[in-house]
């Protein structure tokens, strides 16, 4: 199993993440998607963790790239919203029908429920950990479902005509 983490690496929940699987008898891998200020220091954790065959990096990718990413792993990892506050990544993930593990701060409560991915209540390593567990015990066709689920409310909730409407309605309300 492979979880996607797909942000800046600077406190966006990496290291909580790698903790995570350490913990773990059974360590799914990580794809880390990105570049950062905190990127050697991450690295340097997974290397004291023992945790080198697990974790992977990319770095950047770029549009086509970062396509296959998304197409190679199972479910993607959000711990917060990215700088411009946008939660870009999950929806990235549910664009591509991956169901999404989500600390439920910010705009990612309001996004990511037990249809369409797997809400973490606190960015704590050990309640991380607990939600990779309950991904890994669902059945292939539930994770399924769920990201199934997570493409359907991007087509009807975050489709490029509702969200230019949204931003619209904002200018008004502004006026």
């Amino acid at each position: 199993p492979l979880i996607g983490h797909i942000a800046l690496i600077a406190d966006r929940g990496q290291i909580e993440l790698v903790k995570a699987i350490a913990a773990m008898p059974q360590k799914p891998h990580i794809l880390f998607v990105g570049r950062g200020e905190k990127e050697n220091q991450l690295k340097e954790l997974i290397t004291q963790l023992n945790l080198n065959e697990q974790v992977h990096f990319s770095g950047y990718l770029d549009q086509v790239r970062l396509t296959e990413a998304y197409h190679t792993i199972d479910v993607a990892f959000c711990a917060q919203a990215g700088n411009d506050a946008s939660v870009r990544a999950a929806l990235e993930a549910m664009s591509s029908a991956l169901p999404v593990m989500a600390v439920q701060t910010e705009s990612l409560q309001e996004l990511i429920d037990n249809s369409c991915g797997y809400p973490i209540i606190d960015r704590s390593p050990d309640t991380i950990r607990q939600t990779i567990e309950m991904w890994l015990h669902d059945s292939a066709q539930a994770v399924s479902q769920k990201g199934q689920n997570a493409r359907k409310v991007i087509l009807e909730q975050h489709n490029f005509h509702n969200e230019a409407s949204k931003t619209c309605q904002l200018y008004y309300d502004c006026l």
